[in-house]
């Protein structure tokens, strides 16, 4: 509920959110983004898997500017997101065109960047399991938060201090229907998705990880969600990857409230 958040004055300021994701296609020239160049909070821009590629380039895909819109937005009497005082870095670590685990590494990779410029929370709508070559997949067992680069990189970083949330992933009905890499340790907070009236998804991945542990963690809106198109319009999406931001932002606004409760 985090309406009584916001109504207490609690909105993200002076909270840096990593958004680790696909592409952020346009977020330059979207104006329900505005503030955050008005303002300067748009602190870091990279693409991790093509350098030479902008993140706002087409190219990259446009899952990351649906990702953030959840919550920096800024769109008064329209879309606000749960965090629109945030400040962000925009990193991309997704390549949309194959599934292979080198993603896994791009992963471990914007984790140390967001480290590098002392993030508070990575937000991360992003998980692996199921590669373009069947071979490579990673089994159940495998998602025991220890086994996994991107799983390990999630440790430590929560080690370091940043609070980790990732999406549980959209897998449930199918053969594999558990949660995915990097939301698999203990210590990443695993975040599922629900409908407008609180009834879990149900494509929301489940648990236990693969060591048993319960996941997913927490539950927020992932059906039908509110996001930002490239183009700059108002539309809804469904998926874990919109129930992490929406987490992730009240998260923030939570450790504004509370700065030495993480």
């Amino acid at each position: 509920n985090g309406i009584p958040v916001h109504q207490e004055g609690y909105d993200g300021e002076g909270i840096l959110v990593a958004v680790l994701d696909g592409g952020f296609e346009n977020v330059d020239n979207i104006p329900g983004f505005d503030r955050l160049y008005e303002e300067g909070r748009l602190v870091y821009t990279e693409n991790v898997v093509n350098p030479e590629i902008s993140v706002y380039s087409s190219a990259t895909g446009s899952h990351g500017t649906n990702v953030l819109s959840c919550m920096a937005s800024w769109m008064p009497g329209q879309f606000i997101g749960t965090a629109p005082e945030a400040s962000y870095a925009l990193l991309v670590t997704e390549y949309g065109a194959s599934e292979y685990p080198v993603e896994c590494y791009y992963w471990v990779v914007g984790a140390e960047v967001a480290d590098s410029i002392g993030a508070d929370i990575i937000s991360s709508s992003l998980g692996y399991q199921a590669f373009d070559d069947s071979s490579l997949d990673f089994s159940h067992e495998d998602m025991d938060g220890v086994t996994i680069a991107s799983s390990i990189a999630a440790t430590i970083a929560t080690e370091k201090g940043i609070f980790v949330t990732v999406s549980a992933g959209n897998s449930n009905g199918t053969s594999s229907p558990w949660v995915t890499t990097p939301s698999d340790p203990v210590e990443a907070c695993c975040v599922g998705a629900v409908d407008v009236s609180g009834n879990i998804a149900f494509f929301s991945s489940i648990g236990p990880n693969g060591a048993g542990d319960p996941k997913p963690n927490i539950l927020a809106m992932g059906s039908s969600t509110t996001v930002l198109t490239p183009s700059g319009s108002i539309s809804t999406s469904s998926g874990t990857s919109f129930a992490c931001p929406v987490s992730a932002g009240m998260i923030s606004c939570l450790i504004q409230a509370n700065p030495t409760i993480y």
